[in-house]
């Protein structure tokens, strides 16, 4: 992280710029932000666990390790957002808890990902 220079950030999905027109110019600094990789889906999840517990329960308590490899490998082989990443593991969440399950495993993100598409 670094400080910028700036009394306002504005965050837009790069597929919005084009829908920007003249509203682009007022923009001073554009900054791509890369890909995440799998180890960096991992955490967006464990922080999203976290606040919605709300206690010490992470990632770990939730998701099987083979679903979190599911879910990475997806989101690496994809051109999708990381907010379809995060939608399609709360699919898999819900596939999970429908079927009584403790954690959220790597069959539960494959049903998932046809109930995404």
């Amino acid at each position: 992280m670094s400080e910028l220079p700036a009394a306002l950030i504005v965050n837009v999905h790069s597929r919005y710029l084009n829908h920007l027109g003249p509203a682009l110019d007022w923009f001073d600094q554009l900054i791509s932000v890369p890909r995440l990789d799998r180890r960096g889906v991992t955490r967006v999840l464990d922080e999203r666990v976290r606040a919605a517990t709300g206690d010490e329960s992470g990632v770990a308590d939730v998701f099987r390790q083979s679903a979190l490899d599911a879910l990475g490998a997806w989101y690496e082989d994809s051109t999708r957002p990381l907010r379809t990443a995060v939608q399609l593991a709360s699919f898999a969440l819900t596939e999970a808890l429908v079927a009584g399950k403790e954690r959220v495993d790597e069959g539960d993100v494959a049903t998932a990902t046809v109930d995404l598409a």
